[in-house]
């Protein structure tokens, strides 16, 4: 499944050149999901308050999605001894490259790229509205 959108963003407070999976590591104290791999949303007016650096991205359309309710993400977070990394594993050995996070409502307004290989045009964005190409 993909959201029919080619544009998708991530904020973060690290400036980089393209996700690493050391830089998700990093911030496991403070974010321990981020181990899942790198969280997106629809639209960057969303991600302000993750950090002063914009990225924006496509996703190959042919990376296969799994769309996840936001239950069980807050079940995973409410267990302090969740491994993300090892489920992350688990859902790339199942062939699953990105997820798509299902509000209780139905809408999907963010997801998570398991696989950075299936991330293509990566840019950061300058906040006077120049393009930075990475």
């Amino acid at each position: 499944m993909t959201l029919g959108v080619s544009t998708y963003f991530h904020c973060s407070t690290n400036k980089f050149d393209y996700p690493r999976l050391d830089l998700m590591d990093a911030n496991r104290e403070n974010h321990p999901n981020g181990a899942l791999g790198l969280w997106f949303g629809l639209k960057p007016e969303w991600l302000a308050s993750f950090g002063e650096y914009l990225y924006s991205f496509e996703v190959l359309k042919s990376c296969d999605s799994l769309v996840l309710s936001i239950s069980i993400l807050s079940k995973w977070a409410r267990n302090q001894d969740f491994d993300y990394r090892a489920k992350r594993d688990e859902l790339l050995a199942r062939g699953i490259k990105t997820l798509l996070v299902q509000e209780i409502d139905g809408r999907i307004d963010m997801g998570i790229v398991l696989d950075f290989d299936c991330i293509q045009n990566w840019k950061r964005e300058v906040r006077n509205g120049d393009r930075e190409h990475s």
